[in-house]
């Protein structure tokens, strides 16, 4: 029992009590909330400060309230619940973001929510940012922990799904294997090298993949390219991707739409970069898939075409691989 409540400001009387650190984080033991805690201010609505995933990793946040917005949690993971309430064992859940950022969501198995299914949806959550480090661990885990399920509004679309009609969708699932691309229209070109776009797969899991390495070219310029977008009933379009990268040397790939494009020579045409498209890089992990967001197309009610642009060296060791996988458009009615 202890007479401190949430919203409460407090002053801690340090004498008797023991100072300790757990795995990176400080804690006090041996507190008497009635003799080593004298409440300052009662009640106080104490509004957590809005961050992402990336700002929590960072380590600036240890401790405090945060709130995360457009998180969900990932794919795999849909359908369990947050942790044990029979066994009452404590379980790590993974939250995500649009750009592939990813943190533990940790929930004992004595919380009331704990037999909570995870929510299916893209939203916010507020929660406590937390450090993992025992000793015999190298690096920081970071990980969140939820106060009350009622701090979770995650019923949103989820990264990549848009409420407006679909209009382009490819998965490449279609595709041979090891095979350029040449599949519902969508086409490898080479400019220079001897390198195409290929289809290629990881478990059940198929998508484009190019990869100058060991070729012994000295310049690599390849396109992938799309049917045409048949957007111009729309004036508001989004676009959504995902890629990842391995054996990572360079930043290589670079999305774009273009609107003059007919569909033979990809360098005969005028291309728009999709600037705010975010694209698997250094910072991500070696084959982790990374979501573009879901980038405005401004089309103005034009029809257009997509192209994925790789431009590396083998010779001068600019050879990372790329993967493209999921690419979704959408016509957003006004």
């Amino acid at each position: 029992r202890t007479n401190v409540r949430e919203g409460d400001s407090v002053r801690v009387n340090l004498r008797g009590t023991t100072v300790s650190s757990f795995s990176e984080m400080l804690q006090l033991d041996s507190v008497d909330a009635f003799v080593n805690v004298v409440r300052l201010i009662e009640g106080v609505d104490f509004q957590p400060a809005d961050v992402s995933i990336p700002d929590v990793l960072a380590g600036n946040y240890q401790a405090k309230l945060v709130r995360l917005n457009d998180v969900q949690f990932i794919q795999s993971q849909l359908g369990s619940t947050f942790a044990d309430a029979a066994g009452l064992n404590t379980v790590n859940r993974t939250l995500e973001d649009c750009s592939g950022n990813t943190i533990i969501v940790r929930t004992s198995g004595y919380a009331d929510f704990a037999d909570e299914k995870l929510p299916e949806g893209k939203g916010s959550l507020v929660a406590i940012a937390g450090l993992y480090r025992p000793e015999w661990q190298d690096f920081d885990t970071w990980q969140l922990y939820i106060r009350r399920f009622e701090e979770i509004d995650m019923d949103g679309p989820r990264c990549g799904e848009v409420e407006g009609t679909i209009i382009l969708s490819e998965d490449f699932s279609g595709a041979t294997v090891g095979e350029p691309i040449d599949h519902n229209n969508w086409k490898s070109h080479i400019v220079d090298g001897t390198r195409h776009w290929v289809a290629s797969t990881t478990g059940s899991r198929k998508y484009a993949q190019i990869s100058p390495f060991g070729s012994g070219d000295e310049s690599n310029v390849v396109w992938l390219t799309s049917p045409q977008v048949n957007a111009n009933q729309y004036q508001d379009v989004v676009m959504y991707f995902e890629t990842a990268q391995t054996n990572f040397k360079h930043d290589g790939l670079k999305a774009y739409i273009s609107y003059d494009y007919d569909g033979s020579n990809p360098e005969a045409a005028l291309w728009t970069e999709l600037s705010d498209a975010v694209i698997a890089s250094a910072s991500s992990s070696a084959g982790s898939w990374v979501g573009s967001g879901n980038v405005n197309v401004s089309n103005s009610g034009q029809n257009f075409h997509i192209g994925f642009k790789y431009t590396g060296s083998d010779t001068d060791d600019l050879n990372t691989l790329f993967r493209v996988d999921n690419v979704k458009v959408y016509g957003v009615e006004e």
